[in-house]
């Protein structure tokens, strides 16, 4: 078989990819046993253990600090497409130079410009054994180190094409919080993860990089956050600068049309999202409000990234012109965690393997109607939990809607213009969620799955 004129690279979010130490044992890995492990002793992965990426999370697991999404669908969905084979990069035994489907794990503890420089060598090795062009798939944080790969190390000269798919281009009020504030776990705080996340230089590339916070009368920068300790704010603001540095880099390059068009981004919105936060007393306050600065149509966004966040900023209206480039945006119904099988976007990815023939073809739509969602992704096993619902429908109408949780019908009440769904205490492990609304005018159905993870609280 011909081989493929391009090289697929996909690069998972925070917490994709699994870390194994020195001897090679594994102690960040996909398995329940691992994830507890991190729960009671979260300085396995401190910052000055060295740590090794070996590979990708395979399917959905739970941990204290989020929902990690698994990665084997999208490279079975290239390799049956394709009738190729996968490899996993390593970061110092290179293998199988002339694969065209690479997971690229990654130490997440780092920062996004260190990812990004190990994005590249990767990338220069197997393109010096055979020169093609680059086709990466980044979820999340992913899609940050393809960012500062292709922006500030020359990437841009050899990709065909960059697909994201719920990054943060300018930070998460999720990072925030949990900096600020500390992890908790519903109401039970989870110290020695905070201890161990503070010490993430990641974690500060994920800070807001816009005016989330409100001070006083005024809108202020993380890293400008007078409550916060001196350490907080130089990381923050560190990051903020070498954010900027970036930023305007791409902003020149983008001008390039054909550079532009190298970009799609997939978000989603309204779902219920930390997006602003304000200094009551002596304490800061997150909450899923909109920015009193926000426009209308960008509140909301994916559960962990607001939806202003997803657009990078060098698609901002010109200062002058008040123009704003030609974009690739596409909303997904999704949640955060889902977006990385959002079927739109694998159909667009395999466009490139499959040239002439439109994602159309395989069955790719935008939808007309989504329901929204407002709940953690991870709460404590055995206590009942609201999930908030929303209908964003050009009619809504008068809908019927019924609620599963892992099959069992749960109970629904109106509350406002949305529904809660009264979820009973969840068994320790990941839950499935669907939410249907039927007869809603011209649409018929409309339902959206997501996952919950429940995870048992320490005595």
């Amino acid at each position: 078989m011909t081989k493929l004129d391009h090289l697929f690279v996909i690069v998972p979010g925070i917490g994709g990819s699994v870390l194994a130490d020195e001897s090679g044992k594994k102690v960040w890995k996909p398995d329940v046993r691992s994830v507890g492990k991190a729960m009671c002793r979260p300085e396995d992965l401190a910052m000055d253990r060295p740590l090794v990426p070996t590979g990708l999370f395979t399917d959905f697991h739970i941990t204290p600090f989020w929902l990690v999404p698994g990665y084997s669908k999208i490279t079975k969905r290239l390799a049956y497409v394709f009738q190729e084979a996968v490899t996993t990069a390593h970061p110092t035994d290179h293998v199988y130079p002339d694969a065209s489907i690479v997971n690229f794990p990654y130490d997440f503890r780092q920062s996004i410009w260190k990812s990004a420089e190990a994005l590249g060598r990767e990338i220069a090795w197997r393109l010096e054994h055979r020169k093609r062009r680059v086709v990466i798939y980044a979820h999340s944080m992913g899609g940050l180190v393809a960012a500062w790969w292709w922006g500030m190390l020359g990437g841009h000269k050899v990709t065909e094409h960059i697909i994201t798919l719920g990054t943060p281009f300018r930070g998460a009020t999720k990072a925030l919080d949990m900096l600020i504030n500390g992890v908790r776990l519903g109401p039970l705080p989870l110290d020695a993860a905070t201890g161990v996340l503070s010490g993430w230089d990641s974690i500060y590339d994920l800070v807001p990089k816009y005016r989330t916070i409100r001070d006083a009368d005024t809108d202020i920068y993380p890293h400008d956050l007078s409550l916060a300790c001196e350490g907080f704010r130089r990381r923050a603001k560190t990051s903020y600068e070498r954010f900027q540095e970036m930023t305007s880099r791409i902003g020149e390059l983008v001008e390039d049309p054909a550079l532009l068009g190298a970009w799609t981004h997939f978000y989603s919105e309204g779902h219920g999202t930390l997006s602003r936060a304000e200094v009551v007393a002596d304490r800061l306050v997150c909450s899923k409000k909109a920015l009193d600065w926000e426009l209308r149509g960008w509140q909301g966004g994916d559960g962990t990234v607001p939806k202003i966040s997803a657009f990078p900023a060098w698609l901002d209206a010109d200062e002058n012109t008040g123009k704003r480039p030609k974009k690739d945006t596409r909303r997904s119904p999704a949640k955060h965690g889902q977006l990385v099988e959002d079927r739109a976007a694998w159909a667009q990815t395999e466009d490139f393997g499959l040239p002439g023939l439109p994602s159309a073809a395989r069955g790719a739509k935008e939808d007309e109607a989504y329901v929204l969602l407002d709940h953690d992704d991870v709460v404590p096993a055995g206590q009942p939990t609201e999930v908030g619902i929303r209908l964003d429908a050009p009619d809504p109408g008068d809908p019927e809607i019924q609620v599963t949780l892992t099959g069992d019908v749960v109970d629904v009440s109106r509350r406002g213009d949305g529904w809660v769904a009264h979820l009973p205490g969840m068994k320790a492990g990941l839950n499935l969620l669907d939410v249907t609304f039927r007869k809603v005018p011209d649409l018929n159905e409309v339902s959206i799955r997501t996952k919950i993870g429940a995870v048992d609280v320490p005595a």
